[in-house]
């Protein structure tokens, strides 16, 4: 890869962006449908017009789109819920605030620095419009992800139309401390920013203590006991961890997270292009066909294999039936990555997923057809 470059988007690049946001977010993801315009092949609503659009060049060519709303310019009233914006502004005001929407890049640039380069220069923009809270948003898969470049959960998860649960994130661009612990790749882009430090400690306060996720490997010693007997059950119900030792367990967890959900929370969304693997921890989740519901998981049990082991399309949407629900969610990546790393734990985690699978097409299973997302 070679000349690649950002920019803010002018009227006739814009266009572009809508076009390659169709290709990603309709064609590929399989979300956004219902605000495309098919017959241009262009996706483009309130919400991105209203914002700063950042774009990504590799060879001349757009990769990558990245669009940035500023509280001086107002916030929709959707993202004003989901961020639980009214509680930061008690101490943060809008003005120094700014939220990251729509971004994406194309699949072929997504293992390149393409996505970092437009992370940076969203970060250099708000620094330039002297923000302090950068809002962001992301799928359980991508939470590793924004943790390492500094952001942290802000809020309760919440279901996003096309995309399911997401997880509401914030970073601090004052909190130097923070930036550093987790080597932040954008301390340089932040270090102008400055924050008061009764400002800071209050904006550190209204981080929730009970994250809507956290990853696996943060567990103490008594819940990853009682999570290690879940998932390595034995009771006939073919646990995806049946055979795995402690150590094999933590190991094929180490970079996955665990989702907290509410009653009726949409994890997984149906004909969606994503393909996380997802084991109940805690309640019940329920799979629906056509808004019907199929079938009934509980703890120990996965969803979401079709589409990982097939590579295909979510075939069901799976919607949490409790008030605290818990689900492990394992990336494609990670799964890939243990795959080339080490077969022999690859091999006996992919044999306990087509069990399950293959009790579920049996009918001995808790779905009660073939099938699962």
């Amino acid at each position: 890869m070679s000349d690649v470059g950002t920019g803010l988007a002018g009227p006739e690049d814009r266009e572009t962006c809508y076009r390659l946001a169709y290709e990603v977010f309709y064609e590929e993801m399989g979300t956004m449908g219902d605000i495309a315009d098919h017959e241009a092949r262009r996706l483009c609503d309130d919400v991105i017009e209203r914002a700063h659009l950042l774009w990504a060049r590799s060879n001349g060519r757009i990769v990558g789109s990245l669009g940035i709303l500023l509280g001086t310019e107002g916030f929709p009233p959707m993202f004003e819920d989901c961020f639980d914006i009214e509680r930061y502004a008690a101490i943060v005001p809008r003005s120094r605030m700014a939220i990251n929407v729509r971004f994406l890049v194309r699949p072929e640039f997504r293992a390149t620095g393409v996505p970092f380069s437009l992370i940076t220069a969203a970060a250099r923009f708000q620094n330039d419009h002297q923000v302090q809270l950068s809002f962001a948003d992301c799928q359980p898969h991508l939470l590793n992800l924004y943790q390492a470049l500094g952001f942290r959960p802000c809020a309760p998860a919440f279901d996003q139309p096309g995309f399911g649960v997401m997880i509401p994130l914030v970073l601090i661009g004052g909190d130097h401390d923070h930036l550093r612990a987790v080597e932040s790749p954008l301390q340089a882009q932040f270090e102008a920013s400055e924050i008061a430090d009764d400002v800071l400690a209050a904006a550190r306060g209204l981080l929730p203590t009970d994250s809507p996720a956290v990853g696996a490997a943060v567990l103490g010693d008594v819940s990853w006991a009682d999570a290690y007997e879940i998932l390595s059950r034995q009771d006939g119900s073919a646990g995806v961890f049946e055979g795995l030792s402690e150590q094999e367990v933590q190991q094929l967890l180490e970079a996955s997270q665990i989702i907290s959900c509410g009653r009726d929370q949409q994890i997984v969304l149906e004909d969606q292009g994503t393909r996380t693997v997802y084991v109940v921890l805690d309640g019940e989740v329920e799979v629906r066909v056509d808004d019907r519901p199929v079938a009934r998981l509980g703890p120990g049990q996965p969803f979401g294999e079709i589409a990982f082991l097939l590579q295909a399309r979510r075939t069901a949407d799976v919607v949490a039936r409790d008030d605290a629900v818990r689900v492990i969610a394992l990336s494609e990546r990670v799964l890939q990555r243990l795959i080339g790393s080490n077969s022999e734990l690859a091999a006996k985690f992919l044999l306990n997923l087509s069990r399950t699978l293959a009790l579920k097409v049996m009918g001995r299973g808790s779905m009660a057809r073939p099938g699962s997302p």
